[in-house]
């Protein structure tokens, strides 16, 4: 073969295996329209909610090797994932639990024996021993009263993902003051051209959680620090609306009891 032969030969080899035209990319409209695409048959049973936690000193996490967070820190129980505790997190309440936690008497590494709801009589009214941070049940048993939030965190999360905050011994108090803000807030609407306040859900709020050091019975730890971020505006924004339909949809979800936590919740 002559060398114009070659190069002739070269060149329409070229040709055939060049790479395709942009004209045939997918556009940008139906890339978009495909998101979320595969989950359409999940459930809230199908789904795991991690936890985040306050990483403290004697965490368990604090003991593995090459582990880099820090006491005070925030961290996702399943992907180990840290965020800065001063920075802190941003996240969208949008149910809450109340339940007792029962556990053996021994004061280090007690073990798990029931969980029960928040009307548990064994355990209401039973004297709380503030050295041993639990309430003695009247058969002898411990218990720790647990109130959690499920959330949707929406920063600084790139995509909002729900969450499971856990408060209990100290911060209870705080659950409690979270609740009580929570009650109170109120929203504008107007019906038939009046307008009129009514109870926003809670699902509506935005929070930032920090953390803070705390001290008490010569022992310090790192508790919840709560600051409202404002309000959605669901029918007048479409970003706070569609944020706004996820977090209801998982309040939904949590309420028919059809999720299920993941991860280690220290």
């Amino acid at each position: 073969m002559t060398k114009a032969a070659q190069a002739q030969n070269d060149s329409e080899q070229m040709a055939l295996t060049a790479p395709t035209s942009s004209a045939l990319a997918l556009p940008l409209e139906d890339f978009l329209n495909d998101a979320g695409s595969g989950l359409e048959e999940v459930s809230g049973e199908d789904m795991a909610v991690p936890y985040v936690s306050i990483v403290q000193k004697q965490s368990k996490v604090m003991d593995l090797e090459g582990f880099a967070g820090k006491p005070g820190m925030f961290m996702h129980t399943i992907t180990r994932e840290l965020f800065d505790g001063q920075q802190g997190i941003e996240v969208i309440p949008c149910h809450f639990r109340r339940f007792w936690r029962e556990i053996s008497e021994e004061l280090q590494n007690p073990k798990f024996i029931a969980e029960h709801p928040a009307n548990w009589s064994v355990a209401r009214g039973a004297e709380f021993h503030s050295d041993k941070r639990r309430h003695i049940c009247h058969d002898g048993t411990h218990a720790n009263q647990i109130m959690r939030f499920y959330c949707l965190m929406v920063a600084p999360c790139e995509v909002p993902q729900p969450v499971c905050l856990t408060f209990k011994g100290s911060q209870i108090r705080k659950a409690k003051n979270w609740n009580s803000m929570l009650s109170v807030m109120t929203t504008e609407v107007v019906v038939d051209g009046v307008a009129r306040k009514i109870q926003a859900p809670t699902f509506m709020s935005i929070w930032k959680l920090s953390t803070v050091m705390e001290t008490g019975d010569e022992n310090t730890w790192h508790g919840y620090e709560l600051t409202s971020k404002g309000m959605l505006d669901p029918v007048g924004n479409d970003f706070d609306a569609e944020i706004y339909m996820q977090a209801r949809d998982f309040h939904g979800m949590v309420a028919e009891g059809s999720i299920v936590e993941a991860g280690e919740d220290e």
